[in-house]
């Protein structure tokens, strides 16, 4: 994979947004494990 053209394709910003999206998705799902597993979940 061509990390330094897919960097320069999508831009600064769009990194951003997508490791913000994959952070809030990581979250998501930590947090729906805990309820369903009744207790603090860690990873």
């Amino acid at each position: 994979m061509d990390v330094k053209g897919f960097i320069k394709s999508i831009g600064e910003e769009g990194l951003m947004k997508l490791t913000l999206h994959v952070c809030e998705e990581g979250l998501k799902r930590v947090e729906e494990a805990t309820r369903t597993a009744g207790k603090p979940v860690r990873y």
